[in-house]
C-alpha cells in the first residue's frame, strides 16, 4: 500500500489547497496570515506546505490628518518634500471625502529654550515671533520668503546649537542683526532701531555710520549750522 505521506499531491489538489491558502486565516497565538507554498523535497517530489507570513500594515489614525474643510480624517498624501535643509518635511494631501487639497508641516521637536528677557521674565523661544519681527523689517524690500525662511532657519539653529536652556534677549537680538545685515541694510537698520529702541535721529546716524564703517563705505556728515 504506498504510504499517501509521500506521495505527490496532484495538480487538482494543489489548486484546492492553493484556494484555501488564499484565504485569510489565523494562527493560534499570532495575527499572521497563512499561505501555500511548493516545497522541494529529496525525494524529487515537490509538495504544498502550508506557512506563516506577516499581515500587511493597517492604517491607523494616525496616519492621517483631519481635512480642515470638511472634518474628515480620511486623506491620501500626494506628494512629500523636505525643506529648510532638511528641518521640514511638507506633505501636499487630498481629502478622500471632499477631494479638497491641503497642505501639512513637520518639523523636529526642538528642546524648551526660554529667552531671558530685560525686566527678567522668561518667555518660550518662538521661531515664528522672530520670522514675523524680520517680515517687518524687510517690508517693501527686494527679499523673498525663501531667503526670509533660510534666515530663521539659519537664526534658530545657531541659537540651538549654543544655547541650551535659557538665552538672554539681548544675545538673541544680535544673533538676529548679525544675519540681517548680510541680507538687505536697510532691513538690517530697521530691526536695530526697534531692538535697540532708537529715540532720535542721532540714533540712527550712529547705526548707520557704524554699518558704513564696517562694510567700509563713506558715509555723509551732517553738516554744522
Amino acid at each position: 500500500m504506498t504510504n499517501k505521506a509521500s506521495c505527490p499531491v496532484s495538480r487538482q489538489s494543489q489548486r484546492k489547497i492553493a484556494l484555501v491558502g488564499l484565504s485569510s486565516c489565523r494562527l493560534s497565538g499570532n495575527n499572521a496570515r497563512s499561505s501555500v507554498v511548493p516545497v522541494d523535497f529529496d525525494d524529487g517530489t515537490t509538495r504544498t506546505q502550508l506557512t506563516s507570513r506577516p499581515p500587511p500594515p493597517v492604517l491607523t489614525q494616525a496616519n492621517h490628518m483631519r481635512c480642515p474643510y470638511c472634518q474628515s480624517d480620511q486623506d491620501r498624501v500626494l506628494d512629500t518634500r523636505t525643506t529648510d535643509g532638511g528641518f521640514l518635511i511638507r506633505r501636499r494631501r487630498t481629502c478622500l471625502a471632499c477631494n479638497r487639497r491641503f497642505g501639512t508641516v513637520e518639523k523636529i521637536e526642538q528642546q524648551n529654550l526660554r529667552v531671558v528677557k530685560r525686566d527678567e521674565t522668561r518667555e518660550p523661544f518662538d521661531r515664528e515671533k522672530i520670522r514675523r519681527g524680520i517680515e517687518r523689517a524687510c517690508s517693501k524690500r527686494p527679499v523673498t520668503s525663501v531667503r526670509i525662511d533660510e534666515l530663521v532657519q539659519n537664526i534658530e539653529s545657531h541659537v540651538y546649537n549654543e544655547y541650551e536652556r535659557e538665552i538672554p534677549a539681548k544675545e538673541l537680538g544680535e544673533i538676529v542683526m548679525s544675519q540681517l545685515v548680510g541680507l538687505d541694510e536697510v532691513a538690517y537698520i530697521r530691526f536695530a532701531s526697534v531692538y535697540q529702541e532708537f529715540h532720535s535721529a542721532e540714533d540712527f546716524l550712529r547705526e548707520v555710520s557704524q554699518l558704513a564703517a564696517r562694510a567700509g563705505k563713506p558715509i555723509l556728515s551732517r553738516s554744522s549750522p
